[in-house]
């Protein structure tokens, strides 16, 4: 369950970007829902939002169509492809160190 949480997080940097600010205050939150329905024409209430930047307290995660609609105004085209390109640059910064390394002789050939 955490690395669904740290995705989350990342997500929430990426929210915050598109919408134009380092972070999200609770005011905003009533703006963003009105920009994805603008945007993409998928209504998430602005407390749904709330609960999701952790300006409201819930005991469980986003449904799979906050997340959706998050990552579509984010710019990705689902929730699925968010987490597939962060795995994928996960993957590609892993493999940059390792060869950093190799250069650095840090790693034995």
């Amino acid at each position: 369950m955490k690395k669904k949480r740290d995705f989350q997080s990342y997500l929430r940097k990426q929210v915050s970007s598109v919408y134009g600010s380092e972070s999200i205050e609770i005011q905003d939150c009533k703006k963003i829902s009105i920009e994805i329905f603008i945007r993409h024409r998928n209504y998430i209430s602005e407390s749904s939002i709330k609960r999701f930047f952790g300006f409201l307290p819930g005991p469980y995660l986003p449904s799979p169509f906050v997340l959706n609609s998050l990552s579509q105004f984010a710019g990705f085209n689902c929730w699925d492809e968010f987490l597939q390109r962060i795995e994928a640059k996960k993957h590609q910064n892993k493999k940059c160190t390792y060869l950093q390394g190799r250069l650095n002789g840090d790693y034995p050939a």
